[in-house]
C-alpha cells in the first residue's frame, strides 16, 4: 500500500496541465516568431520533471518486513524492529535505532493538519511491536539516475535549439 499526499497529487497535476496548457497557447498563437515558440517550448521539460519529483514521487510503502520511504532523492528502507520512535511538527520524521532521523516528505502537513502524518506513525509503531526484532539493516539509496540526466540534456539541447533557430531566423 503507497501512501502519497492528496493535496501534492492536485498541485502537481495541476502545475503540469498549467504547463502543458501555456505551452498550447503559447504554440498555436499566430503571431509568435519560430525563435520565440523554441524559447518558451525550452524549459517545459525540465519543469514537468521538477513537479514530478517533488511531488509525485514521494511515498510511504508498507512491506512486510519493512517500510519503505522513497523521497524527492533517496529511498530508504528501515525494518520496523530498526524504528525507535516517530514524530515531528511539519513531516512525519522517524527516529531509528543507530540515531538517524529520517523525514517523510510524502506526508507534510502544510495545509489539513497531521491527522495522515499521526495515522502513519501509529502504524508504524504498531508494526514496530509486531516485528520479531531480526533480520535486515537500514538501506538508503540514493534515485538519482538516468531519468535525471535525460531531463537536464533534453532541456539543454532544447535551449541550444532555440537558440540556433534564433542565430538561423536573424540572418
Amino acid at each position: 500500500m503507497k501512501i502519497r499526499r492528496l493535496s501534492k497529487v492536485f498541485w502537481a497535476i495541476s502545475g503540469q496541465i498549467g504547463f502543458i496548457g501555456l505551452e498550447f497557447i503559447s504554440q498555436s498563437g499566430g503571431d509568435l516568431s519560430w525563435d520565440l515558440r523554441f524559447w518558451m517550448l525550452a524549459p517545459t521539460p525540465f519543469g514537468m520533471y521538477v513537479i514530478w519529483r517533488l511531488f509525485l514521487n514521494p511515498y510511504v510503502k508498507y512491506g512486510e518486513d519493512e517500510v519503505c520511504v522513497n523521497n524527492a532523492f533517496e529511498r530508504y528502507s528501515i525494518p520496523y524492529a530498526e524504528i525507535s520512535s516517530c514524530g515531528g511538527k511539519r513531516n512525519l520524521l522517524i527516529n531509528t535505532r543507530s540515531h538517524d532521523q529520517i523525514p517523510v516528505h510524502a506526508l507534510d502537513v502544510s495545509f489539513v493538519g497531521g491527522r495522515k502524518r499521526d495515522l502513519v506513525a501509529l502504524e508504524l509503531m504498531r508494526r514496530k511491536e509486531e516485528s520479531r526484532g531480526e533480520g535486515k539493516r537500514l538501506g538508503r539509496v540514493s534515485t538519482l539516475g538516468f531519468p535525471d540526466v535525460f531531463i537536464l540534456g533534453l532541456t539543454v539541447c532544447l535551449f541550444l535549439l532555440a537558440a540556433l533557430v534564433s542565430l538561423v531566423l536573424t540572418l
